[in-house]
């Protein structure tokens, strides 16, 4: 694990723009996420608006929207990343 004042020590970079550039960053992956999870809840308000047979009253919808939106967001914070590594064995 590297610290920042290790990095700014190697690398001779002004404290400033190293933090500057991770915040950035950080606003970067927070606003796709957001996004995602917006898109999410909009995909399930349109599904349970058009699937069912029966009428649901608009409240509700809304209802089933946000909640799917937040739970996968909690979904999505708390289960890890997996990610596939594929190793050449000789």
């Amino acid at each position: 694990m590297k610290y920042i004042s290790d990095i700014i020590d190697q690398n001779k970079i002004p404290e400033k723009k190293r933090l500057n550039s991770g915040s950035n960053l950080n606003k970067l992956q927070k606003s796709k996420r957001i996004i995602k999870y917006i898109l999410m809840g909009f995909i399930i308000l349109v599904a349970v608006r058009y699937i069912p047979n029966q009428p649901i009253q608009t409240k509700e919808i809304i209802m089933i929207g946000l909640l799917s939106s937040i739970a996968f967001a909690i979904l999505d914070m708390v289960s890890p990343s997996i990610k596939v590594v594929n190793y050449k064995s000789n």
